[in-house]
């Protein structure tokens, strides 16, 4: 039963973040946000609050990662990253 239980948990939980992905999708085509590749790092510049909300709920960063609104990500993980925001509707540039 408890194994149920965490089953269906984890269920709920990919339902809740499926559901706030699809309102987070636009009607337009405005970016959400721009990647900027600076080499060996590359830097997420949010330029909609939809992207400050979608980091702080899905990415775990450190003070240090911020350089004023942007936030600075080792290349490895940027892929992964990108593709969140998209499943999650944003528009990146």
């Amino acid at each position: 039963k408890y194994g149920q239980f965490l089953a269906r948990k984890k269920l709920n939980k990919q339902l809740n973040k499926q559901e706030r992905g699809s309102k987070m999708k636009k009607k337009n085509n405005k970016i959400d946000c721009q990647i900027i590749n600076e080499g060996s790092v590359f830097m997420i510049m949010p330029l909609s609050g939809v992207t400050k909300i979608w980091i702080d709920e899905n990415l775990q960063t450190e003070s240090w990662q911020w350089l004023g609104n942007n936030l600075v990500i080792e290349h490895r993980y940027i892929k992964d990253i990108v593709q969140g925001m998209i499943n999650d509707g944003l528009v990146v540039q």
